[in-house]
């Protein structure tokens, strides 16, 4: 069970997705492989957030998005989904940011970018 309930958490887990972003944009660059075009955040086992971990959402689509990367959501459940949709996250998100599973959202997304003539 993720609680996401102080601002060190919330801070924390911005600053270490934003790393393993960097580190994963160098390593294919190394490599001459595919850009990365967006995190998927599978929110599954988030059974709580709070108004520091929902700013904490924001600030990370925010940095994704100055570096052209897409933020997605799967399956907030409960409170956690009424939360975001009453911070209108979801609706800043669109309608490729929000799905159920990690498999729905690969699939999806790499439809609409191989549909865009995107690898």
């Amino acid at each position: 069970m993720i609680f996401l309930h102080c601002k060190f958490a919330s801070e924390t887990l911005t600053v270490s997705i934003l790393r393993w972003t960097r580190e994963e944009e160098n390593r294919i660059k190394e490599n001459n492989d595919r850009n990365l075009k967006c995190i998927i955040l599978d929110m599954t086992a988030v059974s709580s957030i709070d108004t520091s971990g929902i700013e904490a959402v924001f600030e990370l689509r925010r940095r994704l998005e100055k570096q052209s990367l897409q933020l997605v959501l799967v399956n907030p459940v409960g409170s956690v989904m009424e939360k975001l949709h009453k911070s209108k996250i979801i609706e800043s998100l669109g309608l490729s940011g929000l799905y159920l599973t990690v498999g729905e959202a690969v699939s999806d997304l790499s439809s609409t970018w191989k549909a865009h003539g995107q690898p």
